[in-house]
């Protein structure tokens, strides 16, 4: 039997894992738009965003990598009946 706490971290997991398939998927099909979503915050950062939009291959195998992590996360959050 699963605590509230226990509970309450599967939960995060799980939803962080839907967050993680869902811009993913996004990233995929807009990956220059995806990159430069996130030209924000330090310029290491914004020069980073900026060679990803340039490179929408890397972009969209970096995000077909999140959508795999995104799925073995929700995965293993499943109880089995």
């Amino acid at each position: 039997m699963k605590t509230n706490t226990t509970t309450l971290a599967s939960r995060s997991l799980e939803v962080l894992a839907l967050a993680m398939i869902g811009e993913g998927v996004v990233g995929l099909l807009h990956p220059r738009r995806y990159s430069l979503f996130w030209k924000i915050g330090p310029t290491w950062l914004r020069h980073t965003t900026q060679t990803l939009a340039e490179h929408r291959d890397a972009t969209r195998l970096m995000c077909a990598g999140e959508i795999a992590v995104g799925l073995w996360l929700a995965l293993r959050e499943i109880d089995e009946p």
